[in-house]
């Protein structure tokens, strides 16, 4: 027989799978979360047992739409990709010596504000498909249009 949770455990439970799906490591999660939801620090660290029972709903519902709005936000995959592409034909062409995933990004992450690519505004995500291509113009890549 399953048991009944109560409302602060499926709110727990809410916290922890969202930051999962939204890739956030505990770090992130305690010190910037749980941190801007007034969690207090126990031990060192931000917990969200120290959230009344209001402040517990309203952080889990507001970690649900920052799901929700990833989830729906896959319009970021077609400048991501073009950002890949471009990456990749500099790379073939010997401009980029580090044709990884993980190095486009690094070089990504140094021109936007957002700590992840896929968190990138839309202006970001412009503005950095504009800086490669220029880049390539000046190092005479041939890019496909």
């Amino acid at each position: 027989m399953k048991q009944n949770k109560s409302p602060r455990q499926r709110h727990y439970a809410s916290l922890h799978i969202c930051a999962k799906k939204l890739d956030w490591d505990d770090d992130h999660y305690r010190k910037v979360f749980l941190r801007a939801q007034g969690a207090k620090q126990v031990n060192g660290e931000y917990s969200a047992s120290t959230l009344n029972e209001l402040e517990l709903a309203r952080a889990a519902r507001a970690i649900q739409r920052l799901v929700k709005a990833m989830e729906i936000s896959d319009w970021r995959d077609g400048p991501i990709s073009k950002i890949t592409a471009i990456w990749c034909a500099m790379a073939d062409q010997g401009v980029i010596h580090n044709r990884s995933r993980q190095a486009m990004e690094s070089w990504c992450l140094k021109q936007m504000k957002a700590s992840k690519l896929e968190w990138a505004s839309k202006e970001e995500l412009n503005h950095i498909i504009e800086t490669l291509k220029q880049w390539a113009k000046q190092k005479s890549v041939k890019l496909k249009p």
